[in-house]
């Protein structure tokens, strides 16, 4: 193997990438696997052109290539985790979401991604766990906790899911979908005028959130009904 010669074509292949030229950096990268057929660094670069490219088959290809090599690789190993995910194989995203979490167990994305994909099928019990390591190793990540939040809502633990909710607003005061999923979270318990402050708050900050606005006709009916039958 010429190292210098791999290492020449893979940085000619990304620059081509990066002026998305993708045939000609596919080119290039493969170039640089005829060199050295073990290269994780060509087959993470193809993955990347077969995303660009919308080849999801070719893409899980190379993923599956680097854990050949390198068996331990967690952005492999997470992404097989996420392409299985988006496809709903929920077996093996499953599969490769826990040997992530095997071989780097300080990762919270990993956990996060994991409880994500068991929200999805509402096995919420199973995702609160997940979310509460995330937590544990990342504090600040707003995502995370609202991510909590929603689950334990879901499992009827109104008062934890809105301190984990309002924890999430602290966190990120600016994100509009945290506002959206507290002002939710107050639907659900029928406190409307709060979720009314909420969702305006969603508002000002994302004038266009659909699901925001949908939620204020929600509200808006549901304050104008009690008013009806006040006045009755």
């Amino acid at each position: 193997m010429n190292l210098e010669m791999v290492l020449n074509l893979l940085s000619i292949g990304k620059d081509k990438l990066s002026k998305n030229f993708l045939d000609e950096a596919e080119n290039y990268f493969y170039r640089a696997l005829e060199e050295d057929p073990d290269s994780v660094e060509a087959f993470y670069q193809l993955s990347i052109v077969y995303q660009k490219k919308k080849k999801t088959p070719l893409k899980i290809e190379m993923y599956q290539k680097i854990i050949t090599v390198d068996p331990y690789n967690r952005i492999a190993l997470n992404n097989l985790g996420m392409e299985y995910a988006i496809m709903n194989d929920w077996q093996k995203a499953e599969e490769y979401f826990r040997k992530t979490i095997e071989y780097h167990p300080t990762e919270p994305e990993t956990y996060y991604n994991l409880g994500f994909m068991l929200t999805e099928q509402q096995k919420c019990s199973l995702a609160e766990p997940l979310y509460q390591q995330a937590i544990l190793l990342n504090p600040t990540n707003p995502e995370f906790h609202r991510s909590l939040g929603i689950v334990l809502c879901m499992q009827g633990k109104v008062e934890e899911g809105e301190q984990a909710l309002l924890k999430a607003i602290e966190l990120g005061p600016a994100i509009a979908d945290l506002y959206v999923s507290y002002g939710y979270s107050l639907i659900t318990v029928k406190r409307f005028l709060e979720a009314d402050l909420a969702l305006n708050k969603a508002l000002e900050i994302d004038p266009e959130n659909a699901i925001a606005k949908e939620n204020k006709k929600i509200v808006a009916y549901e304050i104008k009904k009690k008013q009806d039958s006040i006045q009755s």
